[in-house]
């Protein structure tokens, strides 16, 4: 039968399209501009952290170790190329393989694969779906209804949708009880209609050349951020509406939706809180604002020899120590500044250097570097108490020194979140990387191999396990340098703050930083 000419358009763009697989199908659900991105222009992402990386290696993990524990003796069909593994997985239901790892499904330009399929009856089967979170959270139910929907479409008929995910009870080292199971059949079968209405509008989305005009928003950090933000966002100014904190997400959006993201064009009616009032002003104002009187009593807190602390950490799904949960954080390195009476300055510092457990070594080498009197200064001084608290638990014996220092902390980022310092440069926020190359030029963490906490944990798993020596010694390096940059970077901050408190002005005070 011939194709009517008005259609071939349609069906060569239909036939050329790309696939909707699984996690563009995710994307498409936080922006179809994401959607389209990914599809044709993904040199345009952000490149992928370390820290993301990590976090993709661990993903992989808590599959493998789901399938083997609660679904053993499966087949998997991973293949190197997707037709090939529809290839395989259609080759295993043939042969009645009754539990399928990595099972592939194409119907159309629809793509998805399965952590487990396990197969029931005929044409019967139960999609299984492993997570590394602790809970059924939502996201997760449009993940695996997407998989049944094209399950069904590929003509299998879904029995039982489950969900498995991480047991927050579990406790290391008794991991035969690290993973639950929720039956989420019956909430899955609720979502099929919202799901196939959702791919038709994302397949109309594929077919298209251009990419959809989307307005930036509140929905390019959530769930997660956008890959292409840094792209989208070219043309926000760095004064934007974004920078006000605490802003209602859903004003923000509808303010952005209508084109005004600057600041100086914000409306007069838009209801603003005290602090988010301020916030405008200072942007508009471009002056930096400091509470000569409160900083003074916030300083004059300080007793020495001041202390100034920093912890990595890393956070694993899977427990690796005694008496640790999913995602329980553990210290693998501390960096000190000591700054003494006389003004001289020393570093203290460890890094653990194997896969063995740190907490301990890491714990003492920490109550040698602390002295019993003096200050110990942090930033967002709540993280450091919670890691030391835990070590005064787990080490009976440390406790009352490891409580001493915790009854010493003080929390630096107070300068900043309670708006004593107030300056247009931190653009709204309060964090470390954002205070201190305003206020101390020249001290910045973008020229770091190292670039974040999450990424730190990341480059400290390669450390350990490492046989290079040569690659174990620049990845030292690293870490070090980053973790003495977040205390020296303290050091230098509470001096200019002290410069602030005392001088005959502002720009005095940044000027003296400077040099």
């Amino acid at each position: 039968m011939a194709i009517p000419e008005e259609m071939i358009p349609s069906l060569f763009r239909y036939l050329t399209m790309p696939w909707l697989t699984k996690s563009r199908y995710v994307s498409g659900r936080q922006c179809t501009r994401r959607l389209h991105l990914e599809a044709y222009a993904p040199e345009l992402r952000t490149p992928i952290t370390p820290a993301q990386e990590r976090l993709f290696a661990q993903g992989r993990e808590v599959g493998e170790r789901a399938r083997t524990e609660l679904y053993p003796g499966g087949v998997s069909a991973e293949a190197s190329k997707p037709w090939e593994g529809v290839r395989l997985t259609n080759s295993l239901l043939a042969h009645g393989t009754p539990i399928i790892y990595e099972a592939a499904f194409l119907t159309g330009n629809i793509y998805a694969k399965v952590d487990v399929l396990k197969v029931v009856g005929p044409k019967e089967v139960e999609v299984i779906e492993v997570k590394g979170g602790l809970s059924e959270k939502g996201d997760y139910l449009y993940d695996l209804a997407f998989q049944c929907h094209v399950v069904q479409q590929a003509g299998y008929r879904v029995r039982a949708a489950r969900l498995v995910y991480l047991n927050r009870d579990c406790r290391f080292p008794h991991l035969e009880v690290l993973f639950l199971v929720g039956d989420m059949t019956d909430k899955v079968f609720a979502m099929l209609p919202e799901i196939a209405a959702e791919v038709m509008v994302f397949q109309e989305v594929l077919s298209q050349s251009r990419s959809p005009e989307v307005a930036v928003g509140s929905h390019c950090s959530e769930p997660y951020d956008c890959p292409f933000k840094a792209h989208c966002w070219q043309h926000v100014p760095e004064n934007s509406i974004f920078t006000i904190p605490r802003f209602n997400r859903n004003v923000a959006d509808g303010l952005a939706a209508d084109g005004i993201l600057h600041l100086d064009d914000l409306p007069d009616d838009v209801r603003l809180t005290e602090r988010q009032q301020l916030h405008v002003d200072l942007m508009r104002g471009g002056v930096p604002q400091v509470n000569r009187s409160g900083l003074r009593d916030l300083l004059g807190e300080l007793q020495g020899p001041e202390y100034y602390l920093d912890f990595e950490t890393l956070s694993p799904a899977i427990p690796r120590f005694d008496g640790m949960g999913p995602y329980q954080a553990f210290p693998f390195q501390f960096s000190v500044h000591v700054r003494h009476a006389n003004g001289t300055l020393t570093h203290h510092a460890y890094l653990h250097g194997d896969t063995s457990d740190p907490r301990r070594p890491l714990a003492e080498a920490l109550v040698r570097a602390i002295g019993s009197t003096g200050s110990v200064i942090a930033f967002n001084a709540g993280f450091e108490r919670r890691v030391i608290e835990n070590l005064a638990v787990l080490f009976p014996d440390l406790a009352p020194a490891l409580r001493g220092i915790v009854a010493r902390l003080w929390d630096l980022r107070d300068a900043f979140s309670k708006n004593i310092v107030q300056h247009p440069g931190f653009l709204g926020s309060t964090s470390l990387k954002r205070v201190l190359p305003v206020l101390v030029p020249g001290l910045s963490y973008e020229t770091l191999e190292v670039g974040s906490g999450d990424d730190a944990g990341a480059v400290w798993e390669q450390y350990i396990s490492s046989g290079d020596n040569e690659e174990r010694a620049k990845l030292c390096q690293a870490l070090e340098a980053y973790c003495c940059l977040d205390t020296y970077g303290m050091v230098r901050l509470v001096d200019t703050l002290r410069r602030m408190a005392f001088s005959p002005s502002i720009r005095t005070a940044l000027r003296a930083t400077s040099h």
